[in-house]
C-alpha cells in the first residue's frame, strides 16, 4: 500500500482520490446540501426520503462481509501517516478523527 500511495497514478484512481475532489467546488466548499454515509446508511436513506416526500423503508443488507473497523488495517505508523495526509481533507471535511488512524 505504501507503494501505491507514492504512484500518482494510482493517487488519481476513481475510487481512491480523496471524496473531498468529488464533493466540493473550485473554492474548496461543499457543493450540496446533506452527504449521506455508508456507515450509517439507513438514516441517511431515511433522511433523504423524508426531504423529497417519499416513505422509506427498510433497507435490505446483502452481501455483508465481516471486518474490523478501518483502522485495523494499518500494518504500521509509516502508513497510517500516509493514508491520514492523503486523505486529511476528507477527515476534515467529514468530520473523521485523524486520530483515529494513528496508534
Amino acid at each position: 500500500m505504501k507503494e501505491l500511495l507514492n504512484r500518482p497514478r494510482f493517487r488519481n484512481e476513481l475510487l481512491v482520490v480523496p471524496q473531498s475532489t468529488f464533493l466540493c467546488d473550485h473554492n474548496g466548499e461543499i457543493g450540496m446540501d446533506y452527504i449521506a454515509r455508508y456507515e450509517d446508511i439507513q438514516s441517511s436513506y431515511e433522511h433523504i426520503a423524508e426531504r423529497i416526500g417519499t416513505p422509506s423503508k427498510r433497507l435490505i443488507e446483502k452481501n455483508v462481509s465481516k471486518h474490523e473497523g478501518y483502522e485495523n488495517y494499518y500494518n504500521d505508523n509509516e502508513l497510517r501517516e500516509m493514508v491520514r495526509d492523503f486523505y486529511s481533507t476528507d477527515f476534515d471535511l467529514l468530520g473523521y478523527n485523524k486520530d483515529l488512524v494513528l496508534k
